[in-house]
């Protein structure tokens, strides 16, 4: 019998990681593979600590850097954690330089220290900017980042956030009376 997969993208992560969290390995398997790589990497950084852990082991090591290459590099760093020394290097060695390097960088802090909980991309604006111009270079940063999760920034007493990943959505910005950007 063939399994259908057509309302998979209308779900949230955390739905999607309750269901890699209550599989066996075989249904893990067939869903991340029915997933594309930013909504798999969205679902994990959702799961459960132990969970994930056990979702790395159990999938060959290609795809297990594949997903965590895709992630957040805060929450990648967390998931290597938690892994085996051995297993941990293993998934780096396999990762591009240019993600491996930043994800060694988070993992020399500890756990608990400010720099374990601290992430690698950092978008900066300066008042001068408007919050278009602002809002194009965050999707030009974002279009060179290896993530999907929506983002979400404070500039001073701006807050912005992605909407949505459809092409036709827009950037939204709180608390600028003169803010150009579409709604």
């Amino acid at each position: 019998m063939r399994t259908t997969h057509e309302g998979l993208h209308h779900l949230r992560p955390g739905e999607v990681a309750d269901l890699l969290e209550d599989l066996r390995r075989d249904g893990r398997q067939e869903l991340l593979n029915a997933l594309t790589p930013g909504e798999a990497a969205d679902a994990l950084e959702e799961m459960e600590p132990d969970d994930l852990v056990s979702l790395l082991r159990e999938v060959e090591p290609e795809q297990a850097s594949r997903l965590l290459s895709s992630m957040e590099p805060d929450e990648a760093a967390d998931a290597l954690r938690d892994l085996p020394r051995e297993h941990r290097e293993e998934l780096l060695a396999l990762m591009p330089a240019e993600v491996a390097s930043p994800l060694l960088e988070l993992l020399g802090y500890p756990e608990d220290s400010a720099g374990g909980f601290m992430t690698t991309i950092l978008v900066t604006a300066s008042t001068e900017e408007s919050a278009g111009e602002v809002a194009d270079r965050l999707a030009e940063t974002r279009d060179t980042t290896s993530t999907s999760t929506p983002w979400r920034w404070s500039i001073g007493p701006v807050a912005w956030w992605r909407t949505s990943r459809s092409s036709s959505s827009c950037w939204r910005c709180e608390s600028i009376p003169t803010c150009r950007s579409p709604r």
